[in-house]
């Protein structure tokens, strides 16, 4: 189940959004009151739903949505009136006031539409790229070197973890390059 970061501007908001989600099964891995909050928690999970207003004090959603990775699904909550021309490709608009069920039903949509994504560049097959061994090799000396394992108990640490995330492997291994600590 993808995590959600709840990001408005008014923390009222924030409370009563994430609130819903978690009364409904929904894990939320963070909130945020402006956009480069929400940024820097979208680094630490590396993909999920982000759930937005349109504008923040130091960005609107379009830059917060260029930011993330290629692993998250935008809902934007705003008033149909700000989006002359609709939404960007990708996200998935809800309007306010806000329905429990409309939230519920886009959360769960956007998460399966992540789930298809994530199978679908699985499923293509093909020849890492010499980035790619580098950063798995790299990744598994870390792991060796943190857990006091062989190369081969590394390589299936990682790929569990890559299991356990719905990450490829090389995605699993730049998480664990970027972040550092297991």
């Amino acid at each position: 189940m993808a995590g959600c970061i709840v990001a408005f501007p008014r923390e009222e908001d924030v409370k009563t959004i994430r609130s819903v989600l978690v009364r409904n099964g929904f894990p939320v891995t963070g909130t945020a009151l402006s956009g480069a909050s929400a940024l820097n928690l979208s680094e630490y999970t590396g993909g999920g739903i982000m759930i937005c207003a349109y504008q923040f004090r130091d960005m609107v959603y379009t830059q917060l949505r260029r930011e993330l990775g290629p692993g998250w699904g935008m809902i934007l909550v705003c008033n149909p009136s700000r989006l002359p021309e609709g939404v960007e490709e990708g996200v998935v608009h809800l309007p306010v006031p806000l329905r429990t069920g409309e939230l519920l039903r886009a959360v769960r949509e956007t998460e399966e539409a992540l789930r298809r994504r994530r199978q679908s560049r699985r499923g293509k097959p093909g020849e890492r790229t010499a980035q790619q061994k580098q950063d798995i090799a790299a990744a598994k000396a870390r792991i060796m070197e943190q857990k006091n394992i062989t190369e081969a108990e590394a390589h299936r640490y990682l790929q569990q973890l890559s299991m356990e995330t719905g990450r490829t492997l090389p995605e699993t291994a730049q998480m664990i390059l970027r972040f550092g600590k297991l």
